[in-house]
């Protein structure tokens, strides 16, 4: 079953009412909570894969009804922050946004996600990052969360070195 929220105050060039589905509801608060987000990070915040058609399709349909903007980073509209309501502000803290996000990503990525937080300021190596981890840094698993990561903007990658994005420290 899926739940639905009527939309009843559309711009003028739509035609009729939509209803949204709570997938698009739960990606129209997040971009209200940020206020700008990249695709990316939409996706893993609502828990869509940024390639897949529901994905796409609920986006299209933010766009369409003129409560989003954006291809590659995705802004809420004035309209779209009065749709979504009431909704928590981005933390800023460090702390907070390591628990915004760890529970975004499989349990893999969420204890890289920490490793490379407890590092900062300093960076880690991939060897040792994959040490503490239990994975092989040579791996392909390896390789798919720390880009996970990367995509997302949570961590640098400089060389053989990884460290904590700015995001965390702004």
């Amino acid at each position: 079953i899926v739940r639905e929220l009527p939309i009843n105050r559309l711009p003028e060039n739509t035609a009729g009412d939509i209803k949204l589905k709570a997938g698009a509801v739960k990606m129209l608060r997040y971009v209200a909570m940020a206020q700008n987000l990249s695709k990316e990070k939409l996706a893993t915040f609502s828990g869509f894969s940024v390639n897949g058609g529901t994905f796409g399709q609920y986006l299209s349909q933010l766009r369409n009804a003129g409560l989003v903007v954006g291809t590659n980073e995705i802004s809420i509209t004035q309209e779209g922050q009065e749709i979504a309501g009431d909704v928590d502000v981005m933390p800023t803290d460090p702390q907070s946004l390591l628990n915004l996000w760890t529970p975004r990503f499989k349990a893999g990525i969420q204890k890289m996600l920490k490793v490379i937080f407890e590092a900062y300021p300093n960076s880690i190596s991939k060897e040792d990052l994959g040490n503490e981890t239990g994975f092989s840094h040579t791996g392909g698993t390896f390789g798919q969360y720390l880009s996970k990561l990367k995509k997302n903007n949570l961590v640098v990658i400089e060389g053989n070195e990884i460290k904590l994005s700015g995001e965390f420290y702004q």
